[in-house]
């Protein structure tokens, strides 16, 4: 159990820091921008796509391909993988629209 909550942890405090320290930040538009807060809404937007499209075709192959989890659970991991990006898209895609509006 324990190798479960340390990664978790970390990557909360990871994102804690990042969120923290990106908050009044300009955010790029253009060129890369490695860290995921430090972008605007249209490129997070894009990103998210991206992952949705190129990144969870490779995620689902590894899951079933390495036989890590039995069959239920590998859809139980597809199926929040596949809700939660859904969700992530929906909120990019409305705070790109209102963001687009004010300026």
């Amino acid at each position: 159990m324990l190798h479960f909550i340390i990664p978790f942890c970390s990557a909360l405090i990871a994102i804690l820091i990042s969120k923290k320290v990106y908050k009044d930040k300009p955010k790029k538009d253009q060129g890369f921008q490695f860290n995921y807060y430090g972008l605007s809404y249209r490129r997070r937007l894009i990103r998210t796509l991206i992952t949705i499209f190129v990144l969870f075709p490779l995620f689902t192959w590894f899951i079933y391909a390495t036989d890590m989890f039995d069959a239920f659970w590998g859809i139980v991991i597809i199926v929040f993988s596949v809700i939660s990006s859904v969700c992530q898209l929906g909120y990019n895609y409305y705070m790109y629209k209102k963001h687009e509006k004010e300026f």
